[in-house]
């Protein structure tokens, strides 16, 4: 029963997923939770992976690509979208103008 609580509360706090479950939260339960993030990035990966899947074949790789960064976008929030953006800016930053 805590593998689905921790698992629940990864989903919550990494994604915009509507699930509707309130946890009761203790202590170290952040600490845990951390143990079930690859188990959220699977979740996110296989959705995302289906999405182009199923566009690749229907369209062209490129309407279906952007399919699968819109799909990654509205799960997360654009989390993993803005974390790249943020690195490709402080790479750059270092370059006299």
């Amino acid at each position: 029963m805590r593998f689905f609580h921790l698992a629940g509360l990864s989903l919550q706090f990494m994604t915009a997923l509507p699930i509707k479950k309130n946890f009761d939260i203790k202590k170290n339960d952040f600490a845990y939770m951390a143990c079930f993030f690859p188990f959220t990035g699977l979740v996110v990966g296989s959705i995302v992976s289906g999405v182009y899947s199923i566009i690749y074949f229907a369209n062209q790789p490129i309407v279906a690509a952007v399919a699968a960064i819109a799909a990654e976008c509205l799960i997360t929030g654009g989390l993993h979208i803005d974390g790249a953006a943020d690195f490709c800016d402080a790479f750059g930053a270092g370059k006299s103008k």
